[in-house]
């Protein structure tokens, strides 16, 4: 998603259904994990995340080179495709990325290239980017992850001036037949809009859909 070799990595961000039965694993729908207590931000956004991990990999995402770090999230400036409204921001995909599922409540949207893919979700409680963040692997990626190594987080600088929080993270995950890797950045607007997004692919295949995660990161408009 966004940054270079030194300030990247930043920390993130759960009503409680009822308890998701046990279902087999891969092939098929792993259950998301169990719910977490009340204080739970991110369980709302939970099983659909899921849903969407299985479908693209058979497994939950996991993501980035966690000694890739940056200071500042550029974009290319280059053409890019019609954009597309995640509640109030707007995303502009890359040429070739494509919306692969949206979701209006709670607002969220998952473009995908190959096998590179851009999770983008307005985070449903209020929070600084590094508590999103660290809610956000504590609830997300943790749960279902055999194995994780998440970077410390940084604070970037986006080219609005807005800062945010960036982490990097690569892990093993159940369903999953190999390694992914990828990057989680967190902001939260002037305004109090917060926004989250986590690009990632698999292990080897991340550096070449990078730059053109960052670059959308990059010029989403975030009111």
């Amino acid at each position: 998603m966004l940054v270079s070799p030194e300030a990247s990595c930043s920390t993130l961000p759960r009503i409680q259904p009822p308890a998701t039965p046990a279902a087999a694993p891969h092939p098929g729908v792993p259950p998301p994990p169990p719910p977490p207590p009340h204080e739970a931000r991110w369980l709302p956004t939970l099983g659909v995340l899921a849903v969407i991990l299985v479908t693209t990999f058979g497994g939950f995402v996991v993501g980035g080179d966690p000694t890739a770090a940056g200071q500042e999230i550029t974009g290319d400036g280059g053409e890019q495709s019609p954009p597309i409204t995640v509640g109030p921001i707007t995303i502009h995909p890359e040429p070739g990325w494509s919306v692969a599922e949206q979701i209006p409540d709670p607002p969220q949207l998952r473009l995908t290239s190959g096998a590179a893919q851009l999770f983008v979700v307005i985070p449903p409680s209020e929070s600084s980017p590094e508590g999103h963040l660290q809610s956000y692997v504590e609830e997300i990626l943790e749960p279902q992850a055999r194995q994780l190594s998440v970077s410390p987080v940084r604070q970037v600088e986006l080219p609005s001036g807005q800062l945010a929080s960036l982490l990097a993270y690569v892990g093993s995950f159940e369903g999953v037949a190999s390694p992914l890797e990828g990057e989680v950045l967190a902001v939260v607007s002037p305004t109090g809009t917060p926004a989250l997004f986590d690009g990632w692919a698999p292990e080897g295949l991340w550096v070449g859909a990078r730059d053109e995660v960052r670059s959308m990161v990059a010029t989403a408009e975030i009111p």
